[in-house]
């Protein structure tokens, strides 16, 4: 684990005091080889929101259909995984 908190701090744009115990209860999980290719101020607010179980309003891009919407999300885990971006998983109120 601190390995990895390693690894993430080295591509923060700033110095970042990490909590290992609220780490674990924060419900956010790494993967080894993980980066982040996310603007720091919305990985914070995804944070805040899964901490505080806050609903976020986010811009969403469907694939299939080309088509970009606005939705409501309650997140439950970020997860991020190695050689991707980072995933939210939640609560989608339209779908």
């Amino acid at each position: 684990m601190r390995s990895a908190i390693a690894r993430l701090a080295e591509r923060l744009p700033e110095q970042t005091w990490v909590d290992l115990q609220q780490l674990a209860d924060d419900r956010i999980l790494f993967r080894s080889g993980a980066e982040i290719n996310l603007d720091p101020e919305i990985w914070h607010k995804l944070e805040d929101a899964c901490q505080m179980h806050k609903t976020v309003n986010m811009t969403y891009y469907t694939a299939s259909r080309d088509a970009i919407s606005t939705r409501k999300l309650d997140p439950y885990v970020l997860h991020i995984y190695r050689g991707t971006n980072p995933y939210v998983i939640g609560y989608c109120h339209q779908r």
